[in-house]
């Protein structure tokens, strides 16, 4: 990864070294230092010249990771330069096989009752059915469409990191998301605003990228549609 920025989730395989380093422009090298807190238990620091850290996670798990540069000459407590803290999602990467899904509800007729399973996935919710847009939505919400009911549920036949999903709400609508593992473990969470208007609606896609999940669960304020389901692994 490059330019590392407070919020990132990145995936980093089990006992592989990870690298963290900085480029300084402006601060005087003797004066500069890395500093890094990898979330396992281990802090390291550097001088720069080299300005450059490493670590191995020997767990599968979840790690805050945070990197800052100090000026050492700066007075107390306005020594921090810049930094970064990121989430580091450790996998066993040999046992994460990943088959990619895709569903756009296409191949079902108007006015199927959810659920229905096609393309490596479930796509759950009470009361909702298919119904079909004119290219008035597009291109999140295009043909048949899952539309109104509960909230909506998609399950994964397996583990995914890579997930997106074209949404339509009613305008001032938002769409609060989770993402659970094979565990029941809700592994990301938060809440997303489709951003364009659109024919008396708002649209986008929603996208959700890092942990390790199986379900995804939104839950619509107004009057909803969601299309184009999207599953992978990156």
């Amino acid at each position: 990864m490059t330019s590392l920025q407070t919020g990132q989730s990145i995936n980093v395989p089990v006992n592989v070294k990870l690298d963290v380093w900085a480029e300084i422009q402006r601060l005087e090298a003797d004066r500069g230092r890395l500093v890094v807190d990898w979330g396992n238990g281990n802090q390291d620091f550097s001088g720069c010249g080299a300005c450059r850290l490493e670590n191995t996670y020997a767990r599968v798990g979840r790690y805050t990771l945070t990197a800052r540069v100090v000026d050492l000459n700066a007075p107390i407590g306005s020594e921090t330069v810049t930094i970064a803290t990121v989430t580091i999602n450790v996998i066993d990467s040999s046992a994460f096989t990943c088959d990619p899904a895709f569903l756009d509800f296409d191949s079902f007729l108007v006015g199927t009752p959810l659920p229905v399973s096609a393309g490596g996935m479930t796509v759950a919710s009470t009361g909702a059915s298919l119904f079909n847009f004119t290219t008035t939505f597009a291109p999140y919400i295009l043909n048949n469409t899952a539309r109104n009911g509960g909230p909506p549920t998609i399950t994964f036949n397996s583990d995914k990191n890579d997930f997106s999903v074209g949404v339509a709400i009613l305008p001032g609508g938002t769409f609060t998301y989770s993402a659970q593992n094979a565990a029941g473990v809700t592994v990301a969470s938060g809440v997303f605003t489709p951003p364009t208007p659109k024919a008396g609606a708002i649209i986008g896609q929603l996208n959700i990228s890092g942990p390790v999940f199986r379900k995804i669960t939104l839950t619509p304020s107004l009057d909803w549609a969601i299309d184009n389901i999207r599953g992978s692994c990156s």
